[in-house]
């Protein structure tokens, strides 16, 4: 068991912002186990018992790191849907350019009968008005999805209606799971068990769909420019990098003689060209190299 959620203190979260600027982070992820339920007021120590939630939640938080670092990008690793509110929407809006337009929003099924044998607080009508407010206020947002297959009572005619649920929602992208069996879980007792075999074929089907949606998606970044934050270099030389949508993007490097050192961490702005099978490809129009560091210990990443 996981035990008692707990949160770090804002001031640790915020020296860590810190600690990975001063040496040369440009993009700050938040993650954790359940984020969407932060609260600045438990602490690092946990918490037993009934508590009154404190003001400061992650909007709050992200408030803080905007108000009191120099982050040039921040994005949130991923977070129940339920937990998207207006507020967080709005902290999001308001701190667009540093605030990237890309949210994770796990789904696991597009079946009302399974999300609630899954235990999850919402059903497909409640993932899609959800996902709908996001895009209201955050218009040019990527909004990408996880799903597992096969979980039991996942008939013929659920896994149908998951599927065209899922197809429906024109997400950025999609990860796919198949169900395994953990013991002691209340899952492992239920009726309806799938066979492997058709998990196997229900997620080669939805990995294809998520690719054709992920291909529509990156469709439409030809022939506009992207910010991409680079990571790592190819065998042929090629930058590698996420745009703020979170869209891999590949480019040849700049033709001035950069050097290869300053490849990580560079952001450029790219002319899009054209869509591979699991990337977009670009031309680097302007490069901003990364900042020496400062020094001190690295921090979060």
């Amino acid at each position: 068991a996981r035990g008692p959620e707990r949160s770090l203190a804002p001031e640790a979260v915020l020296a860590d912002v810190r600690r990975a600027l001063a040496v040369g982070h440009r993009e700050i992820v938040l993650t954790g186990i359940n984020i969407g339920t932060y609260d600045g007021g438990w602490s690092e120590r946990g918490f037993r018992g009934a508590h009154t939630r404190s003001a400061l939640t992650l909007p709050g938080l992200v408030r803080r790191i905007l108000d009191e670092t120099a982050v040039e990008r921040i994005r949130v690793s991923s977070i129940e849907p339920q937990h998207v509110d207006d507020d967080l929407l709005r902290v999001w809006a308001d701190g667009a350019p540093r605030t990237l337009p890309h949210l994770h929003l796990p789904l696991q099924s597009g079946d009302d009968g399974v999300l609630r044998r899954m235990g999850r607080r919402y059903l497909s009508g409640d993932y899609a008005a959800i996902v709908g407010r996001v895009r209201e206020a955050l218009p040019d947002v990527a909004v990408h999805a996880d799903a597992i297959v096969g979980f039991p009572t996942e008939d013929d005619a659920a896994w149908a209606r998951s599927l065209d649920f899922i197809r429906s929602l024109d997400l950025a992208g999609l990860h796919v799971f198949r169900y395994s069996a953990r013991p002691g879980t209340a899952a492992t007792r239920m009726t309806g068990q799938v066979d492997e075999p058709t998990k196997k074929l229900r997620a080669a089907v939805l990995l294809a769909a998520g690719a054709d949606a992920r291909a529509r998606w990156a469709a439409a970044h030809v022939g506009r420019s992207a910010s991409v934050l680079f990571e790592s270099v190819l065998p042929d030389g090629r930058w590698v990098g996420h745009a703020t949508d979170h869209t891999l993007v590949s480019a040849p490097p700049p033709t001035d003689g950069v050097d290869l050192e300053n490849t990580i961490g560079s952001i450029a702005v790219e002319s899009v060209d054209a869509v591979a099978p699991d990337r977009v490809l670009g031309r680097i129009v302007d490069l901003s190299p990364p900042a020496p560091p400062s020094g001190g210990p690295a921090g979060a990443h």
